[in-house]
Order: C-alpha cells, then sequence, then structure tokens
C-alpha cells in the first residue's frame, strides 16, 4: 500500500495538530474536567472561617432580638451578608427572589442561571428530557431532586425580610412549583447531547473529535484520549490485523466484516442512517465469538456496551432497549443466541430514532439511536427480516475442542487490549482519517437494503485501506439463516396440494399448521398459537413461496379468507438476486488461524 497516495505522512504524529480537529466546549472554556475542580481542605477550611465570621459579626451586631424567631432571622441575615462577602461559586450566582409570585420569570430566571453554571456543559437536552452527565459518564434524568440540587448551587435564592430586617435578603430554597414548571416545559435552552463516545470518532463532516467533553456535533468525549497518534494505513492495517491473529475467521468476508465491525462507532456521525447489527457466530462453544465481540467493542466504545440475554418476550425486549438507549448506551450486546425472531429487535436495529414509553409513566419518549447492537452465539437461526439486518461474522474452528488450545499470539488478549488501547485506536482512526484526507473516494460497493450509506462508506473505507471481502457472505448468510422461508415454503406447497386455488380461512389449513415445525408460531396455548398462525398470514400477504402468491381474498363466515395464486414460475424467498461486491481484496488476509 503506497501511504502517501492515501494521505499518510509515514511518521507517528498527534492527532490535535490537525485543522480539522474540533476542540471540544471544555477545551474552549479552558477547562478539562465535568465540574470545578474543588480543593475539599481548602473549601473546609474557609467554610470553617465563614462560620466564625458569622458568629464574631452577630455578637458585635448593636441590634439584639427579643425572640428565638427574630434571633434566628437576625442569624440568618448575618450570615447571609458574610457568604455574600465570601462568595464560594466561580463568578458569583444570579440572585432569585423565592417568594415572588411570578413563577414564569423566576423559571426563566432559572434557566439563565443553569446556563451559567453550565460551563463547561454537563447539563443537557436528551431524548427531549432535560438531564446531568455524572463523572463517570452515565446520563441521569434530571427529576424534581435533582433539578432542586442543581438550581440550589447555581443561583442565590432568597425572601425579603420584614419588620426590622425589611429589604434584606434572607435564603430560601427554590420553590419545588418552579422546578415542576421548568421540567413541564417543552423545550430547554439546555445544549442538545446525540451521544457518549469513550473513544474519539469523527463528526458528520469528517473532524475528529478527540477531546475530553461537549462538542457541537453533540456527542460527549469521556476517558483520556490526549495520547491519540496519526500513523501510516499500512501500519495501521497490520496492528488491526494483529489483534485478529488469534480468532479463526471461516473466510476473507467474515474477516472484513469484523474490521467494519470495528470501525463503524468511531465514524458512526459520517454514516447518514442505520447501521446492521454484527452477527458473531461459531459451529461450536469456545471458539471465541464472544471474545472477539467483547475486544472489538473494548477498543471501539471504550468497554461503554451494555450485555443482555436473548428474550422471547417482545415487551421485555422492548423496555430493555428503551432502558438501555435512554442511558446512552454505546453498544448493546445480545449475548448466547439460539434462534432470533423478533421484530422489535428488527426495528431497533433499523431506527435512527427509538420511540417507546417512559417505564411506570404514560409518557412517550423519542429517543436518538445511535448504538450498534451485536448478536453471538452458536449456528444462530435467524428470521428473515433479521437476516437482512445484519453482517456475519463466523468463526470456525478446525479443532473438536477449540477450548483446549494452547497456542496464541496474544495469550491474555483482554489485558493486551486494556494496555494497548489507545494504539489501537489510534489505528482505527488513522484508517479513516486516510480516507478522507484523499477526499472521501467512494468505492464499487454491493447495495445493502436499508443500509446503504452504511455500505458506501464502511465499504469505501475498507477498500481505501485495500481490505477485501465487505459484505460478500450475504448471500449465503440468507441461503443458511432464513429457516422460516423454507418452511413456509413447504407448508405453501401442502396447502396448494390439498386446496388448489380454492378459497380458504386460517381454520381451513389450521390441521397443517399444527403438523409443521418451524412456522414460528410462539404461544403456550392453543388459542394464542391460532391468533399467531392468522397474523403469520397478514404477514405474508403477496409473498410468494416457490410459484404461489399467498393473497387475500375478502371474508368468509364473518373470517379473513386466502388463496394462492400461481404466479407460473420460480421466484427467491427475498425477490431479488445477489450481486458479489467488486472490492478487491489488495493486500490484507484474514481467517482460518485455528490449529
Amino acid at each position: 500500500m503506497d501511504d502517501k497516495k492515501n494521505g499518510s505522512t509515514g511518521q507517528m504524529e498527534p492527532f490535535h495538530n490537525g485543522a480539522d480537529v474540533e476542540p471540544s466546549i471544555n477545551e474552549r472554556s479552558n477547562s478539562g474536567n465535568m465540574q470545578p475542580d474543588i480543593d475539599f481542605f481548602k473549601a473546609r477550611k474557609k467554610a470553617e472561617e465563614i462560620k466564625a465570621a458569622i458568629q464574631d459579626r452577630s455578637k458585635a451586631s448593636p441590634e439584639k432580638p427579643e425572640t428565638k424567631k427574630q434571633k434566628k432571622l437576625h442569624d440568618a441575615a448575618i450570615a447571609d451578608e458574610v457568604r455574600t462577602e465570601n462568595e464560594l461559586t466561580p463568578g458569583g450566582r444570579p440572585q432569585i427572589h423565592a417568594g415572588s409570585a411570578d413563577i414564569a420569570a423566576q423559571a426563566s430566571d432559572s434557566w439563565i442561571a443553569l446556563e451559567l453554571a453550565n460551563d463547561p456543559p454537563r447539563l443537557f437536552t436528551y431524548a427531549g428530557q432535560p438531564v446531568r452527565m455524572t463523572t463517570e459518564g452515565e446520563i441521569q434524568p434530571l427529576t424534581q431532586d435533582r433539578m432542586l440540587f442543581e438550581l440550589e448551587r447555581s443561583a442565590f435564592w432568597y425572601h425579603l425580610g420584614t419588620g426590622k430586617f425589611s429589604g434584606m435578603k434572607i435564603k430560601a430554597r427554590p420553590p419545588r412549583v418552579v422546578v415542576q414548571d421548568m421540567l413541564a416545559a417543552p423545550e430547554s435552552p439546555l445544549p442538545r447531547l446525540r451521544r457518549i463516545s469513550a473513544a474519539p470518532c469523527f463528526d458528520s463532516t469528517g473532524k475528529l473529535c478527540a477531546s475530553f467533553g461537549f462538542h457541537n456535533s453533540g456527542v460527549y468525549i469521556v476517558g483520556n484520549t490526549s495520547n491519540i497518534k496519526t500513523m501510516p494505513v499500512s501500519e495501521a492495517v497490520k496492528i488491526i490485523g494483529d489483534l485478529f491473529l488469534d480468532f479463526p475467521f471461516q473466510d476473507q468476508a467474515d474477516f472484513a466484516n469484523a474490521i467494519a465491525f470495528l470501525l463503524t462507532p468511531f465514524c458512526r456521525d459520517i454514516i447518514q442512517g442505520p447501521v446492521p447489527a454484527a452477527m458473531l457466530e461459531a459451529q461450536i462453544q469456545g471458539t471465541g465469538k464472544t471474545l472477539l465481540c467483547e475486544i472489538i467493542l473494548d477498543v471501539s466504545t471504550g468497554g461503554r456496551f451494555e450485555q443482555t440475554a436473548p428474550s422471547g418476550d417482545e415487551d421485555e425486549l422492548r423496555k430493555r432497549i428503551t432502558s438501555l438507549l435512554m442511558a446512552g448506551a454505546s453498544a448493546v450486546v445480545i449475548d448466547n443466541c439460539e434462534t432470533v425472531n423478533s421484530g422489535t429487535l428488527a426495528s431497533a436495529i433499523t431506527a435512527t430514532r427509538w420511540t417507546d414509553r417512559i417505564l411506570g409513566k404514560s409518557e412517550m419518549v423519542s429517543i436518538p439511536n445511535n448504538a450498534v447492537f451485536a448478536l453471538t452465539g452458536n449456528n444462530i437461526a435467524l428470521s428473515g427480516e433479521i437476516a437482512r439486518r445484519v453482517i456475519r461474522i463466523r468463526l470456525q474452528s478446525k479443532t473438536a475442542a477449540p477450548w483446549e488450545r494452547k497456542e496464541f499470539r496474544h495469550p491474555k488478549i483482554k489485558t493486551y487490549v486494556k494496555e494497548n488501547r489507545t494504539r489501537l485506536q489510534s489505528a482505527c482512526l488513522s484508517i479513516i482519517q486516510s480516507w478522507i484526507d484523499a477526499g472521501k473516494p467512494l468505492a464499487d460497493v454491493e447495495g445493502f437494503g436499508s443500509f446503504e450509506s452504511y455500505a458506501e462508506i464502511i465499504g469505501s473505507i475498507l477498500h481505501h485501506a485495500g481490505i477485501g471481502g465487505f459484505l460478500q457472505n450475504r448471500r449465503a448468510l440468507f441461503e443458511e439463516a432464513d429457516s422460516e422461508s423454507e418452511t413456509w415454503k413447504s407448508f405453501v406447497y401442502e396447502w396448494y396440494e390439498r386446496h388448489g386455488p380454492s378459497v380458504v380461512t386460517s381454520a381451513d389449513l389450521w390441521p397443517m399448521a399444527i403438523d409443521a415445525d418451524g412456522l414460528g408460531l410462539p404461544g403456550n396455548t392453543d388459542r394464542a398459537r391460532r391468533t399467531a398462525f392468522g397474523m403469520k398470514l397478514q404477514k405474508y400477504r403477496d409473498r410468494i413461496f416457490g410459484e404461489y402468491r399467498i393473497t387475500r381474498a375478502g371474508t368468509r363466515h364473518k373470517s379473513a379468507a386466502w388463496k394462492l395464486q400461481n404466479e407460473g414460475g420460480t421466484y427467491g424467498t427475498f425477490g431479488t438476486s445477489y450481486t458479489p461486491s467488486r472490492i478487491k481484496n489488495e493486500n490484507i488476509q484474514g481467517g482460518n488461524r485455528s490449529p
């Protein structure tokens, strides 16, 4: 590979020196911390000094309160004066009258106070709701109590004294009614958060967001990214190839798809639209598919991925996905899958925004969906709608007991990844940066329905780096995965043999359906399975299986009626022919490395 051709300097250089590196707002505000760096020992000493000053001034005051209540107000007023003179918050805090009857004005002043205190940003609008970022990089919705906490520290709230203390500002708490008004607002002035990344990444224009903190693109970078360097593309490809050396990929396409899975989070914002899920599978346990998934996401997401078990309950799966996306998960891994036939998961993979009901409430929430999904398992059986939404990464061991293998390039690969994460991230970023520097040339890549932008961007980046085979196993995936379509094809042929082109109802077909395995009919009761069968017929309306199309034929006895229409030819279950990718394999090979 000619590194000059790919825009590489041939030397290790800091990414931060480039003109196309987007500084974070934290850098522009001259602060690298999520919150002001407080020295607690100094703060405690200052607090003790203020307490002593309050006591001294109270004793020296010429006013002598007559009652305990008056003394309490008197001491509070003096304490307020001393605190005002010894302001602890950087730059001072706005003063808001807590006793005002103008709630709208109070709420407006409160938003201003939050904005002034939100520098560098740690309060955001996410999924249409005000949230805050914790020091661990986790998203927390601003509940009433949390909003009270923030307002208490963002402004000085006061009541006006009366009588002898008329005109004095006496410290108060933010009114809860103001908090309720703020949380009920249809929108807030807080910056819009799109996603969290624990690794540097490129924004939609191709600028690198590498520094800690919030960037104008809506991404928040957490973790240490100061040592990211650029390198020649050939070196970067070798580093990634070395990472995957211990994994027995079935063929070159599986190897290329693994690199695609690795690179995707780094350039997620360049891709305009959804990205497919990665399916990491093997023929037997112990081959390393879950380990491969974990090390890829440890590099590309800095370990910010969530692992969950498969669920046959669509409602439960939907709640899990909503919860994970609300928490800002960069990746979602469904581990140890056997059969995947979920409309909920299919929707989550293709949705750029995920809409669902908030748990425990009647409110709906719309969440930006930038997560990468992954499935792991042994010989996973996929439904047709899932099969067209995944890229396959298959490992195939040449031994009967791969877990007994002892010879490895990286015996402790998780430790290796942790110790070399910055170097591995630098390699990924260098491959993408080289393609950007070259003018983002587009390769002739196979189409991928619903994921056109993904195929074009990732395919072009891999082609530019000389990595061939991307998506070239999709046809094999379809042929192996959609067992349900083959079962329905057999069912439709038996249907035609028994009933020909006659009009029938689902009740007429049910005796055949009972004996057919693999129709994908969920339910624990006969009634539930009958209902599922009727829904399947509706789902496959106008679908062609072999020579016959399932069509509606009105109603009969108040039930949906069906018939088969002979199309007079043989049709594939997917309705389109497969065209192999024309990306050439220039210099990098992978797979079949097991002993």
